[in-house]
């Protein structure tokens, strides 16, 4: 499976909501520091993500095709609770 790359759309899943609430996003940047994607959200309602945020961000590989606003596969990302 290919590695995930700047201007990728993923699905983001958060855990701990009452009902299944998946948000798209897409990806802008990589970065070799711990923290591995920056998401910007394709809705505006929709937060983005950034920073420590994503410390625990798993993408567990492609869910679904996309055809708009691109033909592409579109994976699915689980941002974890944070536990400290």
């Amino acid at each position: 499976d290919a590695p995930i790359q700047p201007s990728d759309p993923v699905v983001v899943f958060k855990p701990g909501s009452e009902r299944l609430n998946l948000k798209r996003y897409r990806v802008l940047s990589q970065s070799d520091a711990g923290v591995d994607y920056e998401l910007a959200s394709i809705h505006p309602d929709f937060p983005g993500f950034a920073g420590a945020e994503l410390a625990s961000m798993q993408i567990l590989g492609p869910v679904l095709q996309m055809r708009r606003p691109v033909s592409s596969r579109v994976r699915l990302a689980v941002l974890e609770e944070q536990y400290r």
